[in-house]
């Protein structure tokens, strides 16, 4: 879509920026300190994602910190790969402790 399209496309469509992400209110954002206040359906959605999410990785949180302690010895890539796991895994534990 070239500039002239889109421009049409933003007058006709009546597109806008208060449809964007950027714009919600902070009400209707969720973050950590709002979830335990949520339906406990909600919760227990959130918590069975969380799970099946951890299930998808090789490894386990466990075996990732101890995997930490020599992590210097690793090749940059599998280091840094090792950094990026252990830290989503963090936050998926984090997101199933909030929901309990």
């Amino acid at each position: 879509m070239n500039r002239s399209e889109f421009t049409e496309h933003v007058t006709k469509e009546g597109w806008s920026d208060a449809d964007s992400e950027s714009s919600l209110s902070s009400e209707i954002r969720l973050d950590f300190t709002k979830i335990p206040n949520i339906d406990v359906k909600w919760k227990n959605l959130l918590k069975r994602m969380g799970e099946l999410h951890l299930k998808c990785y090789p490894t386990s949180l466990d075996m990732d910190e101890k995997k930490m302690v020599t992590a210097l010895l690793l090749q940059p890539r599998e280091r840094y790969a090792l950094y990026l796991a252990h830290g989503q895994k963090m936050l998926i534990k984090f997101l199933l402790d909030s929901c309990s």
